[in-house]
């Protein structure tokens, strides 16, 4: 049985690849928009994303060794799915900087057999739970995971921010899941009915497409990151409301369409034109013949690339350079118990072995209705399968305890597993 961490790679893997290009708002006839609903209208969030791949099609295409070798490790660590029957994979995503709050929904249509699906997620960290929908449902603390016969439905929230430990997400619960349930239903109004979306949708149409509909706040803020860099990308950002992208694999080379939605008087052609020249120009490009030109709102531009230069870039866009790139939380399983004596026993049930000491954390509300909060420190490492900590603190009835990690260098912090006693 794969540990967690493979179940989380295949949603993250497909995340990935969604985001370097996808189908969302594609005028063929795909039947991954009706799986992609408005997390706006759920959720009342202003940035949202979507997008879908033709999975057989970037597997066909020449990709780097690499990624086809991180595709290919997804592929043989969860023993219930094979990347082969799996024709399609569309996304949807938001995030509430607010609240500080990601979500991620993953579904893959294709083949698949719910029975053996079902064993692997229960054998690992997964409960099989309700769902209004002809689905097999599962959760576990922090994502849950549908499947029929015909799809498979992944979803995850996390929790925005280095150092929140605070990984109650209130009305969004395992919604992720669910959502492109209903959408797919007709029980939630879907990505593709946004009004941006629609305009997006007659300019784009290749193998992979993606599109993200971007809330003022969120402008604003990469508006003030770009513009020390780059003026014109900034004035760019800042007057976008919404962009989209598509690639057609053709052979070693891929036909690229940038959109972008933003009134005429806010953006003009040759802004975008200056800015796309400089790129194309930089040493390292992976675009070359671009083309820019308008269609009412919309801003279209046409260029081509290297195959494998143009993963690579999107690549390191998504993750960022290895010497850049930050610590992740480990992807383990942990019950907690309240035992006779009031004690507390946290118990490693599966997953990536713990090399740091973690907090235990009790989070109760004393008579006078203050909040009280003391913390433990599980420090016998490393903590792997089948090892457990009984705390020192007595739990009182209702008490929330959590089990915390942080990196080394303090950069990264989240609450591993919760629970109330």
């Amino acid at each position: 049985m794969p540990s967690r961490r493979a179940i989380l790679r295949g949603g993250a893997t497909a995340a990935a690849v969604a985001l370097a290009g996808c189908s969302a708002t594609t005028g063929r006839t795909d039947p991954t928009g009706r799986w992609q609903y408005d997390p706006e209208a759920r959720y009342g969030v202003t940035t949202v994303a979507a997008g879908s791949v033709d999975l057989q099609a970037v597997l066909d295409a020449p990709v780097d060794e690499e990624f086809v070798d991180g595709l290919s490790r997804v592929d043989g660590n969860v023993e219930s799915i094979d990347l082969e029957s799996v024709e399609t994979v569309s996304l949807t995503g938001f995030n509430d900087v607010e609240r500080k709050v990601f979500g991620i929904s993953v579904v893959a249509l294709g083949e698949f057999d719910p029975g053996a699906v079902g064993d692997e997620l229960t054998e690992g960290s997964y409960d099989p739970t309700d769902s209004e929908y002809d689905v097999d449902r599962y959760e576990d603390s922090r994502s849950a995971v549908a499947v029929r016969e015909d799809a498979l439905v992944y979803g995850q929230l996390v929790g925005d921010g280095a150092g929140t430990d605070d990984m109650s997400y209130g009305e969004f619960e395992m919604d992720p899941a669910r959502a492109p349930l209903a959408a797919a239903e007709g029980d939630a109004e879907r990505f593709g009915d946004r009004e941006n979306a629609s305009t997006l949708r007659s300019e784009l149409d290749g193998d992979v497409t993606a599109a993200v509909d971007v809330g003022a706040d969120v402008r604003e803020s990469l508006g003030e990151s770009f513009g020390a860099e780059r003026e014109s990308l900034a004035r760019i950002v800042e007057s976008v409301q919404a962009f989209g992208f598509d690639a057609t694999f053709e052979g070693d080379t891929t036909a690229l369409t940038y959109a972008a939605v933003a009134d005429p008087e806010e953006l003009d052609l040759e802004t975008v034109r200056s800015f796309l020249e400089e790129v194309e120009s930089t040493e390292g490009s992976s675009i070359g013949d671009v083309s820019v030109s308008r269609d009412g709102r919309a801003v279209v531009a046409s260029a081509a690339a290297d195959t494998r230069r143009l993963i690579e870039s999107h690549r390191e866009a998504l993750s960022g350079p290895e010497e850049r790139t930050r610590p992740t939380l480990p992807q383990v399983a942990f019950s907690i118990e309240r035992t006779a004596d009031d004690r507390v026993r946290v118990t490693h049930d599966g997953g990536d072995g713990v090399e740091r000491p973690l907090t235990i954390r009790f989070e109760a509300v004393r008579a006078d209705g203050t909040a009280g909060v003391a913390d433990e420190t599980w420090r016998d490492t490393p903590i792997t399968a089948g090892d457990e900590y009984v705390t020192r603190n007595e739990a009182s009835a209702g008490a929330t305890v959590r089990v915390i990690w942080s990196s080394e260098d303090g950069s990264t912090a989240g609450t591993l597993a919760r629970a109330t006693v």
